[in-house]
């Protein structure tokens, strides 16, 4: 229960981060898949029998999704600027 609150409280305190900072999409995508990655790698590895390297390894691997996600979407944006598309 502990580690349920902690984690609720992770994703929740996600919004307020986000809310006074002027972000690019591939630094919002990087922190918003850090926090899921490890939420999801905590599940998963509780499940294996070893929470805390499931959720490094799924924070890590949410990382780097959300940052090329968003970086794909920091150029997507950017062509339709300037016209591109």
């Amino acid at each position: 229960m502990k580690r349920f609150k902690i984690i609720v409280l992770a994703i929740l305190t996600l919004p307020i981060m986000f809310a006074g900072c002027s972000l690019t999409r591939t630094q919002k995508g990087a922190g918003i898949g850090t926090v899921a990655g490890g939420a999801a790698g905590a599940v998963i590895g509780r499940a294996a029998g070893n929470t805390a390297v499931g959720a490094v390894v799924g924070a890590a691997v949410g990382g780097i999704t959300g940052a090329i996600i968003g970086n794909k979407m920091d150029k997507q944006a950017e062509e339709i600027k300037n016209g591109y598309c």
